[in-house]
């Protein structure tokens, strides 16, 4: 398994947490499913 550490200004992050958080997702998988529906 690899690590990815991704930096973002403040507000990003808060969004991204928020998203996390309103669907029940791991960071690891709000990350995929962000992935996912960007179509990569």
């Amino acid at each position: 398994m690899r690590s990815l550490a991704v930096r973002m200004i403040q507000s990003q992050y808060d969004r991204f947490v928020s998203y996390a958080n309103r669907y029940e997702l791991t960071y690891h998988d709000a990350i995929k499913k962000l992935l996912d529906s960007a179509g990569e």
